[in-house]
């Protein structure tokens, strides 16, 4: 196969996401005579993106500049640590907005934007910089070469030469961490870092359907606990609190095969004297209005009716005319409501996942693996994990820059 350039000039990115685009068009910015090739195995690159029902991804954060502590209270990776110093999370408001990808700001700093919009921004930026998308095509195998540098295959057929390739094919199990792992390297097996769980008892779900509100949920095994907003549904509990609980004892979790008892706090803003005084305020005023057209702020009369069913309330009665004992029970089921887990799923938002290869593997300065030179890894790739509400992605922009600016670092010294 006849080269058009010096093979030093020629680079593969493996994965269309959000990490190999943005490595592939920042190679080029930064080395305009090199042959930049980005091959992706689905129709189209960062497919996710198109998702039905995935209107508003969240895609980084604006406040992620700084140096954050890793969930679970892990050191952050050197290499991590650099990148987000190159590439802070402000760098990344400030891309979608040259893209015209019309990012927006949520809640703390999250940066969200139309997923539609972004994949097609980030596809048209690559092509104007000369990036050769090549869609539809599977790498099965990277060789590496006696007189360095490596050739590609897909299936079908030779896919060139190549003087260093970069994977950044996501966080779940994929073809490129089996290559990695064919290669020699340590690759630790995927899994989600945030989680959408799922009640052993349906009717659960079906009684708190649209139910969202700030709580504070606990593991009873372990004592671990997180406060924020949840969603609750029929497909399960999910939302920031229960991303941020995952996040913190994945581990665990998965150890137990996702099996545990939930201890949720529903009114986090009361406390159980505070919650008896007010009950006994509302018997001593009197009155005949049914205790279930009587919710506490922030609850719809269903989800309240729930809530008193459980503690065996009767909602047609009047305050007057409820037991002390009944209310202590219902102060019980909001304050620690005990809810039983029998399996997870990914959340309908944003994503994440613990995994992939060990940043400790790869050189700080550039995402190259210490013992393969000419392979590089960046994005959901790597074995990391930051809090959710954007930092998680964040760090994949992050990483994918850093390892585009040590490259050019390297093929231009």
């Amino acid at each position: 196969m006849a080269r058009a350039r010096n093979i030093g000039e020629v680079f593969f990115i493996i994965g269309g996401g959000i990490a190999g685009l943005m490595t592939s068009i920042w190679l080029r910015r930064l080395l305009p005579a090199s042959a930049v090739t980005l091959v992706e195995r689905s129709d189209l690159c960062c497919p996710w993106m198109l998702r039905k029902g995935l209107h508003e991804p969240i895609v980084g954060n604006a406040l992620s500049g700084e140096n954050l502590a890793m969930a679970g209270g892990d050191p952050p990776p050197a290499l991590l640590d650099r990148a987000l110093a190159a590439w802070p999370g402000e760098a990344t408001l400030g891309w979608l907005r040259e893209l015209e990808a019309q990012p927006q700001l949520g809640a703390n700093g999250a940066i969200q934007v139309e997923g539609a919009l972004l994949q097609r921004r980030l596809c048209e930026a690559a092509r104007a910089v000369g990036v050769d998308l090549k869609e539809n095509c599977a790498v099965q195998d990277v060789r590496g070469q006696p007189g360095g540098g490596f050739r590609l295959w897909s299936a079908e057929e030779a896919l060139g030469e190549a003087a260093a390739v970069v994977f950044a094919t996501g966080g779940e199990r994929n073809h490129g961490m089996a290559l990695l792992r064919e290669s020699g390297s340590s690759v630790a097996t995927p899994r989600a870092g945030f989680l959408r769980l799922r009640p052993a008892s349906r009717r659960f779900g079906q009684r708190l359907e649209g139910l969202s509100r700030e709580v504070r949920v606990m593991l009873e095994k372990t004592g671990a606990a997180s406060v924020g907003r949840i969603h609750c549904g029929t497909r399960g509990l999910e939302g920031p609190v229960i991303a941020d609980l995952s996040a913190r004892s994945g581990g665990e979790l998965a150890g137990w095969r996702y099996r545990f008892a939930l201890q949720v706090d529903w009114v986090p803003e009361w406390s159980a004297a505070g919650l008896r005084k007010a009950f006994i305020e509302k018997t001593e005023q009197g009155g005949r209005q049914p205790v279930g057209e009587d919710p506490l702020p922030g609850f719809s009369v269903r989800h309240w009716n729930y809530f008193l069913e459980q503690a065996r309330v009767d909602p047609a009665l009047p305050w007057p005319r409820t037991k002390d004992r009944k209310r202590n029970a219902l102060i019980e089921r909001l304050k620690r409501e005990r809810i039983p887990i029998e399996g997870m799923g990914l959340p309908a938002g944003e994503r994440a996942w613990k995994g992939g290869m060990d940043p400790s593997a790869l050189h700080p300065e550039s995402g190259g693996v210490r013992e393969k030179p000419g392979l590089y890894c960046c994005g959901e790739m790597l074995d990391f994990l930051y809090p959710p509400g954007g930092y998680q992605a964040n760090a994949v922009w992050a990483s994918a820059y850093h390892t585009a600016t040590g490259i050019a670092a390297e093929h231009t010294a």
